[in-house]
């Protein structure tokens, strides 16, 4: 879990100030969910659509809307589908989707798996974001740093 990564629900704008953001900014404005990374969050998007895995899914140009060269930081735009999908998400799939996101290969990597706190954090964090986004007319980013 090396990876030092921020969840972030805030206007259309971030990107244009991404390059001004400290840890102690990312820390006030947004989530630190270290570890996180974007095939995670594409895995839980395929599951509340229940469909396949798409590994371009926040690996591409359209989504990475801040590069900070080739190690990083980045700013990736989660998209308005993924917000909507997991606000989608009703009380009666939760358990279930969380479930099969839990049992993933992502956290259960034989040498390092995930503790439950870890990806329960992670999953609560997302879907308080993706709330806040879409109650506020603004996107979720993932800020995401080696």
């Amino acid at each position: 879990m090396g990876v030092l990564s921020y969840l972030v629900a805030a206007d259309a704008r971030l990107p244009e100030r991404a390059s001004g953001l400290t840890y102690q900014k990312l820390a006030i404005i947004g989530h630190d969910v270290k570890g996180l990374d974007t095939i995670m969050l594409g895995t839980l998007y395929a599951i509340a659509l229940e469909r396949e895995y798409d590994a371009d899914f926040l690996n591409d140009q359209e989504h990475c809307k801040w590069n900070g060269g080739h190690d990083g930081p980045w700013l990736f735009d989660c998209s308005d589908d993924f917000v909507v999908a997991i606000n989608g998400i009703g009380d009666n799939r939760v358990g279930a989707i969380y479930d099969r996101w839990r049992k993933t290969e992502e956290f259960n990597m034989p040498i390092s798996p995930y503790p439950d706190e870890a990806v329960r954090f992670y999953f609560d964090t997302i879907r308080t974001e993706c709330a806040r986004a879409k109650e506020n007319g603004w996107k979720l980013y993932l800020y995401i740093s080696m």
